[in-house]
């Protein structure tokens, strides 16, 4: 938001590469933020509508962890929607204060509530400090959520993680462009890029290719050329524009499931992609 209010004043084009709020794609929107990242409503409906088709919401019962800053309540407020509007029905949600060190409550709570399902909103190390800490207690309760980074998902590591969750991209996707890229990031930085380093990249990639087709560097000619549509290879098998009344990049995403650890090639290697979503 603070970023968003300098580049409207100084008439600069922003492009946001690790925000999810709506609320930058609503009420706090300006003509000068584009958005790489996706939207919480595109990563609830990402999941949303997979559990919908696989009858997972109707009649279950749902527990929240929420991050208690705008991130979290943002997605809360989208994820318990679909959820609802789909016939599930919310048990609770717990706002959780960032960089949270012990869950025992919480987990705890869940326990004695039995849930169909738990849903997290939790981002960074809070995600990862909750999965570690849920496995301890060995419940049966699945793990789905309104965002996944792969990060977390790898600092936890295998043994601690399970569920079926969504992103919007992940470097074992088929795609040959996709797999290029993964080599090159392996080569240089000895890891796989994961879903934040994609969105960083392409969004370079973006504006290279913006000032090549418009040989133009003001922010009037970058805004009109990405207003009328121009489209992208996003290292994906559909490419991208940005929508013009938000400036949200419109993409494919992907349902991902964590592994069986016994056909995982090595501690990268986490997700099956169960299917792209468009």
């Amino acid at each position: 938001l603070a970023i968003g209010e300098q580049a409207l004043r100084y008439k600069t084009p922003f492009f946001n590469t690790g925000s999810n709020s709506d609320a930058l794609r609503g009420q706090n929107c300006n003509r000068y933020m584009f958005h790489i990242e996706g939207s919480n409503t595109m990563y609830t409906k990402t999941i949303g509508t997979w559990q919908k088709e696989n009858n997972l919401i109707k009649g279950a019962r749902w527990y929240f962890l929420t991050a208690d800053y705008a991130f979290g309540h943002d997605l809360y407020r989208v994820s318990s929607r679909f959820l609802q509007e789909n016939g599930g029905m919310v048990l609770a949600n717990d706002m959780v204060p960032t960089n949270t060190a012990d869950y025992s409550s919480y987990i705890l709570k869940l326990r004695s509530l039995k849930p169909d399902y738990i849903y997290l909103n939790l981002a960074g190390v809070d995600q990862t400090t909750f999965l570690k800490q849920y496995r301890e207690y060995d419940l049966p309760f699945p793990l789905t959520g309104g965002v996944m980074d792969t990060v977390g998902f790898w600092a936890a590591g295998i043994d601690n993680i399970s569920g079926v969750w969504q992103s919007l991209w992940y470097h074992g996707i088929e795609n040959a462009g996709a797999q290029a890229f993964a080599r090159r990031f392996l080569d240089r930085f000895k890891l796989p890029p994961e879903n934040q380093a994609w969105g960083d990249y392409v969004g370079v990639r973006i504006l290279r290719q913006t000032l090549a087709e418009t040989k133009r560097l003001d922010a009037p000619s970058i805004i009109q050329h990405l207003e009328k549509g121009a489209t992208f290879d996003l290292l994906k098998d559909r490419k991208g524009a940005f929508r013009n009344w938000d400036h949200q990049l419109l993409q494919e995403m992907y349902v991902v499931k964590v592994k069986d650890k016994a056909q995982s090639k090595d501690k990268w290697d986490i997700f099956d992609v169960v299917e792209p979503v468009p």
